[in-house]
């Protein structure tokens, strides 16, 4: 989850930087945790296992109130949510109007009247 993570909610400008920065913590979290658990386990022996049960219950109520739902959204609309709207807004609007000019805004929001029509563009043939 740690790698997954970054790598969606980071910018598409630094997403590179992102997904570095969170990888080399998530190792260097793993090494500090292996580094210090031994020392745990002889000075306070069964409490170990109770300070990583409570630093995960933490983690885990941090994440469930303060992380917002990503599931089943574009990555433009991720920038949108993490604060990054420069170039997620400009390409919405760029592609909705591409889809303006070509027709299938009609059809994405449900005005074709029948469906049946067959769309020419310059001097194409429509294929029935």
């Amino acid at each position: 989850m740690l790698t997954l993570h970054p790598t969606e909610i980071w910018p598409l400008s630094t997403r590179p930087y992102g997904t570095a920065l969170g990888g080399s913590s998530n190792w260097m979290n793993n090494f500090i945790i292996g580094q210090i658990t031994p020392e745990l386990l002889e000075n306070i022996t069964w409490g170990t296992y109770v300070l990583f049960g409570l630093v995960t219950t933490l983690g885990a109520g941090f994440i469930w109130f303060f992380v917002p739902e990503t599931k089943r959204l574009t990555l433009e609309e991720m920038d949108t949510i993490f604060g990054s709207e420069g170039a997620a807004l400009k390409d919405q609007e760029r592609m909705a109007e591409i889809n303006h000019e070509i027709g299938l805004a009609a059809y994405l929001h449900g005005d074709a009247s029948s469906g049946n029509e067959t769309n020419v563009v310059g001097n194409e043939k429509g294929i029935v």
